[in-house]
């Protein structure tokens, strides 16, 4: 990145200005900027999974399978998380819905 681009990045509070020293900064901003970005809420659900934030997983995973339903990364992973927080029917129904769009996953 050239200097004049990098000045107007820090003007516009871009990753990388130093406004957004963070991961998380870097994804919210993406995020705000193009709430289609159906990655950037999966990548932000595994961050918000590796903080702790196990609630602010499931939101950006709800996120992510409205755009891509039949993920069966997302529904495992999210599947998996409700089940850390004891909500066992949502944890039933992602992983039955995984099995169901892969059978062969219970061979692995």
């Amino acid at each position: 990145m050239n200097r004049k681009k990098m000045n107007r990045s820090k003007k516009k509070g871009k990753p990388g200005s130093g406004k957004h020293n963070s991961l998380s900064d870097g994804l919210n901003y993406l995020i705000k900027e193009n709430p289609n970005n159906a990655q950037a809420y999966f990548i932000r659900a595994q961050l918000k999974h590796n903080q702790g934030d196990f609630q602010g997983a499931v939101l950006d995973l709800d996120e992510f399978l409205s755009r891509f339903p039949n993920n069966i990364n997302a529904l495992i992973f999210r599947g998996v998380i409700l089940y850390y927080l004891c909500e066992y029917q949502g944890a039933i129904q992602d992983l039955s819905d995984a099995i169901l769009l892969n059978p062969g996953i219970l061979s692995v």
